[in-house]
């Protein structure tokens, strides 16, 4: 069975085969798709013309080798169609006697392709050649497409295919695009095609005429209007150029230029993408001249440009038969959607005209492109010997934006563009509109960034900026490679922890250039020092004194902490007024750091021997010496937190990460008292911090003995080092003020160079009290004073035979051995001349060299030796009386006054030295000089008083802040006692100056004015309102009226006051109608209620005190009115008879009348009416008492009790009107 079934299908394989070999043409059909693809192989013209007659479908035709037509080819049918060579190297060309003249269509041919008929067809050639004849013999275009009746014929070259050597005397050498027809280049290539007329490569005219290229070319063809293409356009017709190339084509002419490439001749030329159409000519058959023209606009006739263009073209501007160039005319206009870009024309040029002289130039706000004569700008990078440069072409005398700078220069940002190299000419701005009449060169102006430093270093928490030293450039867009380091805002660093950072920076010039830079900012820590706490009431000197730190013993679990004796601020420089040293103060002014005790500082410390390093807790216990008594123990604080280190006088000024406090801690419950005359000895002693060396000891005080405290009657003095790692501690135990002698208390002062706290204190244990303080002083090289001695001479000798002898004296007046000599002992020694001797201590460890002069061979004065001094002291005192003196600043008379005590000494001395005479005369001269540092401030002080009468409110915030510096400083100065005359004025003339200069706040007082004249309305009818908000009212009112009149007001009073008055407004209250209760309280008083039960009687009466209550009250408004006739009129419909046998209502004789609730709302005043009138003695007509009673029956009835639910009624309301009557009361 399987052998039968093999057996079969051989048979069946066989007459396939044999089949197959009858036909010389192999039809196959492929599937592509949902579609069925017929695909036909030719050998011969006969079987190529067959396939290509009425063509239905999809079709494709294999072209198995080279085909020769002898006439031409009609395409017809409906469908789509491809040509494709089997190999790709196919040619179908014409015989050399081929006869294509009945292929023609329309009376245009002939054709050795015709694409025609009454349906829509679309070819396709792939990888195939159309050869009109190599020796161009035979007269044919290759295709003709369309201008039948069918509405759509298309010709697509594809890859591969070529359309070449044609020659005819019709338009369109390789294609003429007819009517209704679309050619598309993807590919494919047109190439030696030959037109006696129009086109040689391709003609497109007609009816909705198209051709499309996106890739392929069309080269070496020649016509004689149009080398490549030729377009003539008709309605809907159009020319899409969007890649590929347009090359070597030439047009022949007699006299007229024409373009070798592409010529347009109708609307809808579109250009885009890539496309090249270069190298392209004419020639004048007339003459031998040849020329570039790739493509040429006849007429008014544009390219449209529907997308990016980056390929190129040159254009010949001459537009019409006379050649004119289009000077100023539009050449290429964006298409819809499309704004053309500057880039777009980097890739047109002109192939008739100097591209030096003319440009293409984009009018962007019409879109479209003009031929412009042109002025070149050449840029010069100046930059160096072999500077860069680059060109922009810009039109003649027309408004144009330079292009952006694209130089750059290491280490230098951009400053604009200048006509000189040296910038001396014009500037220009980066990108600036100008305008040129002719070529130009610019040259690249430069600023050094050496102006920005690199690297800079800002204090932890700390605010700065980059320093700039050209003003010219600007830093902008500044960011942090590191926020938690450096953080940057508003163009502003903050330093926000100790490191290190880049700051990333645009350099930036007003002419508009650019340069990144990059700087490093260091964060070093933020220097602090100790200052006395806020509330620190006993005080302590900042700049010399070691913080004492004393308090007593923690209770409980309580922990000591540190902020609670010392305060750290930032410090700030100061210099030393003695030593004229840098030093460091607190900067109170700031607000203190605040630090975390045991976390950003610790301690270390020995107690009781102890040794307690890096806790948080203070000591704690008790801190005695071997015998009890309280002594001070050092404490090192050990900064923990790196953003912070110290600065004082026991660190020497330098920045270090501890510190030494002295902390006494005295027993539980002590409480610390001030030093009654101890602080002042100790603080007028220490006008001289400052104290020299004189090998004996040396205190800032001495004599203690008047110091007191209350309760404690003995002290101990301390002196002890400042400086680490210098160790002097010596202590006066438990003395009476009386044995604190200053022999006493030198005995145990320090001698040694140094810097050392001098420390009082006392204690009462009994009493819990303790009194301490603290003083810092320096011992210093001391400075010899004194003279050298010598012999006086009387004639011109050598000054080197004079010899110098003797010693100083320090500040004790001891002597200090040393050296004398001259300067300079090479000089010949002259009357009155005095000679400069230095001094050299033998002792240079403790004491300064010393230098001086003297004169060796005196002058002799005539007459009395003290006639000068008199005089000058007669001066003196006659100065110190003139009533100007009263403004000599404090300390220059106490020098003055000083001075003329000491030479009225000398004066009345009798054996006194020419040389002491001569002495106080120059020191009181010299004083007296000083006489006219004065300072009268009373022009000032007045000044001050009116400035300080100001109101901020009153003035705008850009006047006022100036003016309050200003009155800040003269306060300053009017503080200062020693202010010169100088300070005094130019304060006095810069806050009158301030204070003239103060803008008032514009006041808006529209609103109040309009209120006001609004509420006369009201003021005059206040009788219509109650008395309490009439006169609230009137006060507002005249409140009001009062702001608006005064000379100074403010804003806020303004708004004030209208804020017053309209609530006052909304607090009027109108005079309620009492009529009705005025009525009823006349009636129910005339009532006899002793027929009615006490508890309804009772609330009759509750509510006839109120009612009268609020009759009296003038205030009282509608609602309470209303509120007390309803409690009235309720309390009277809740009578109830007294019970007696046989009633049950008091109007019992009237029970059997008719009842008046008729259905309707009942009125309580009517039944209140009808019960006042059934008591009224018989008055009133007996309906009623018939009516009253019915309806309070049947309103019994219906509630169950009347007179039950009417009284708690009445008593609420009665309620409410007491709450009323006593608030009104109040």
């Amino acid at each position: 069975m399987k052998q039968s079934k093999q057996s079969k299908f051989l048979v069946v394989l066989l007459t396939i085969v044999m089949v197959v070999n009858l036909f010389p043409t192999l039809v196959l059909a492929e599937d592509i798709g949902d579609e069925l693809v017929m695909v036909e192989e030719v050998i011969t013209e006969d079987e190529l013309k067959e396939a290509l007659t009425d063509v239905n479908g999809e079709r494709k035709i294999i072209v198995a080798n080279d085909i020769a037509l002898s006439s031409g080819v009609a395409i017809t049918g409906m469908g789509s169609v491809t040509i494709q060579g089997k190999t790709g190297n196919e040619v179908i060309y014409a015989s050399a006697d081929a006869n294509f003249a009945s292929n023609a269509h329309g009376g245009k041919g002939p054709n050795m392709f015709l694409i025609v008929g009454d349906n829509d067809i679309v070819v396709t050639l792939e990888n195939i050649t159309i050869d009109g004849g190599k020796d161009q013999k035979v007269t044919t275009r290759l295709f003709q497409v369309g201008s039948g009746s069918a509405t759509s014929y298309q010709l697509t070259l594809g890859e591969g295919s070529v359309l070449r050597n044609a020659h005819t005397n019709e338009s369109g050498g390789g294609v003429f695009v007819r009517q209704n027809a679309l050619l598309t280049i993807d590919g494919g290539c047109i190439q030696n095609c030959i037109s006696d007329n129009y086109g040689g490569g391709v003609q497109v005219s007609g009816k909705e005429a198209a051709l499309i290229m996106n890739s392929g070319s069309i080269m070496e063809n020649s016509g004689r209007y149009a080398g490549g293409i030729c377009y003539y356009g008709g309605v809907n017709s159009k020319v899409e150029l969007y890649g590929g190339s347009i090359t070597n084509n030439t047009v022949v002419s007699s006299n007229v230029v024409r373009p070798g490439g592409v010529f347009v001749n109708g609307p809808g030329m579109y250009i885009g993408g890539d496309i090249r159409i270069w190298g392209n000519q004419y020639i004048l058959s007339n003459s031998s001249y040849r020329g570039a023209s790739d493509v040429q606009l006849n007429s008014e006739y544009l390219l449209q440009m529907s997308r990016p263009f980056t390929g190129h073209m040159s254009m010949l501007v001459r537009r019409g038969n006379n050649n004119t160039i289009g000077i100023d005319l539009v050449h290429v206009k964006g298409a819809e959607n499309y704004p053309i870009q500057t880039n777009d024309l980097k890739g047109f040029t002109f192939s008739d005209i100097s591209n030096e002289e003319y440009m293409f130039y984009l009018e962007e706000d019409k879109n479209e492109v003009v031929c412009k004569e042109s002025a070149q700008i050449i840029f010069n990078a100046n930059n160096g010997n072999d500077s860069e440069t680059s060109t922009q072409k810009i039109p003649l005398g027309q408004e144009s934006i330079l292009d952006n700078n694209t130089f750059t220069r290491e280490g230098y940002v951009f400053d604009g563009w200048n006509t000189q190299s040296d910038g001396k000419g014009t500037t220009y701005k980066n990108c600036e509109e100008v305008t040129f009449s002719q070529d130009i060169e610019l040259y690249a102006m430069w600023r050094a960034l050496d102006a920005v430093p690199r690297e800079i270093s800002i204090e932890y928490g700390s605010k700065a900026s980059i320093p700039v030293s050209d003003n010219a450039i600007v830093l902008k867009n500044l960011t942090s490679s590191d926020a938690s380091i450096v953080s940057v805002n508003d163009g502003k660093l903050k330093a926000e922890h100790v490191g290190e950072a880049v700051i990333t920076a645009t350099a930036t010039t007003e002419n508009g250039g650019e340069a990144e830079l990059k700087v490093t900012v260091k964060v070093t820590p933020m220097l602090i020092t100790y200052g006395s706490t806020g509330d620190d009431a006993i005080g302590w000197d900042h700049t010399y004194n070691r913080p004492a730190v004393v308090y007593s013993q923690p209770v409980g679990e309580n922990e000591e902490q540190l902020s609670d004796h010392i305060w750290f601020y930032p410090a700030k420089e100061s210099v030393d007024a003695d030593s004229g040293e840098k030093i460091y103060i607190p900067d109170t002014e700031a607000a203190h750091i605040e630090l975390e005790q045991g976390k950003d500082f610790t301690f270390s410390y020995t107690q009781n021997d102890n040794h307690v390093e890096s806790t948080g807790v203070l000591p704690f216990l008790e801190t005695v010496d071997s015998e009890g008594i309280s002594e001070a123990i050092d404490v090192i604080v050990d900064m923990q937190n790196e953003n912070y280190q110290f600065v004082t006088i026991g660190t020497l000024w330098k920045p270090w990460d501890q510190i030494l406090l002295r902390v006494t801690v005295m027993a539980e419950g002590m409480e610390r008292i001030s030093m009654m005359n101890g602080d002042e000895l100790l603080q007028n002693s220490l006008e001289k911090r400052i104290l020299e060396y004189t090998g004996e000891g040396v205190a800032p005080a001495y004599d203690l003995t008047g110091i007191s405290a209350e309760d404690i009657g003995e002290f101990t003095v301390h002196f002890h080092s400042v400086i680490e790692g210098i160790s002097y501690d010596t202590h006066l135990y438990n003395k009476q003020p009386a044995e604190l002698s200053a022999d006493a208390v030198q005995a145990i002062a320090p001698k040694e160079l140094g810097i050392y706290s001098m420390v009082v204190n006392g204690q009462n244990d009994e009493a819990k009290k303790y009194a301490y303080v603290s003083r810092r002083f320096e011992i210093t090289k001391g400075n010899p004073t004194g003279e050298p001695e010598f012999d006086a001479v009387d004639s011109n000798v050598e000054l080197s035979a004079i010899e110098l002898s003797g010693s100083m004296k320090n500040a004790a007046g001891k002597p200090v051995e040393g050296v004398f000599e001259w300067i300079d002992d090479s000089q010949t020694v002259e009357q009155g001349a005095g000679y400069a001797w230095r001094f050299t201590p033998d002792d240079t460890e403790h004491y300064n060299a010393a230098e001086g002069e003297s004169v060796v061979y005196p002058e002799e004065k005539p007459g009395s030796d003290k006639e000068d001094l008199a005089a000058l002291i007669e001066y003196a005192q006659d100065a110190k009386d003139a009533e100007n003196y009263k403004y000599v600043v404090p300390k220059v008379k106490e020098l003055f006054e000083k001075a003329l005590e000491d030479a009225i000494a000398v004066n009345a001395k009798e054996d006194a030295t020419q040389k002491e005479i001569d002495a106080a005369y120059d020191a009181l001269l010299a004083k007296v000089h000083l006489l006219d540092f004065t300072g009268n401030t009373e022009s000032l002080t007045v000044l001050v008083g009116t400035a300080s009468g100001k109101v901020e409110a009153m003035y705008t915030k850009e006047s006022w802040a100036p003016f309050a510096e200003a009155l800040e400083a003269a306060r300053e100065v009017l503080a200062d006692e020693n202010a010169l005359q100088a300070e005094i004025d130019t304060a006095r003339d810069v806050l009158q100056a301030a204070m003239d200069a103060l803008v008032e706040n514009p006041i808006d007082t529209s609103k109040l004015e309009k209120l006001v004249a609004d509420a006369s309305v009201y003021e005059e009818n206040l009788e219509n309102y109650i008395p309490s908000t009439a006169e609230s009212f009137m006060a507002a009112l005249d409140g009001a009226r009062e702001v608006l009149a005064g000379s100074e007001i403010t804003q806020d009073a303004v708004d004030s006051a209208y804020a017053t008055l309209l609530n006052a407004i909304f607090g009027l209250r109108e005079v309620p109608n009492k009529d009705r209760l005025e009525e009823l309280l006349g009636k129910v008083e005339a009532m006899d209620l002793s027929s009615y039960s006490e508890e309804t009687a009772n609330a009759v009466k509750a509510a006839v005190a109120m009612a009268a209550a609020v009759m009296e009250d003038e205030n009282a408004n509608q609602k309470q009115v209303d509120l007390a006739v309803t409690a009235l009129e309720e309390a009277v419909a809740g009578l109830e008879a007294k019970e007696e046998a046989g009633t049950g209502d008091i109007n019992t004789d009237n029970t059997e009348s008719g009842d008046i609730d008729d259905g309707s709302k009942k009125d309580d005043s009517s039944v209140t009416d009808q019960k006042v009138a059934s008591n009224d003695e018989g008055s009133k007509d007996t309906a009623n008492k018939t009516t009253t009673a019915k309806t309070n029956a049947k309103t019994a009835a219906q509630t169950g009790d009347a007179a039950k639910a009417a009284v708690p009624a009445v008593a609420a309301a009665a309620a409410l009107l007491a709450v009323w009557f006593v608030w009104k009361k109040k």
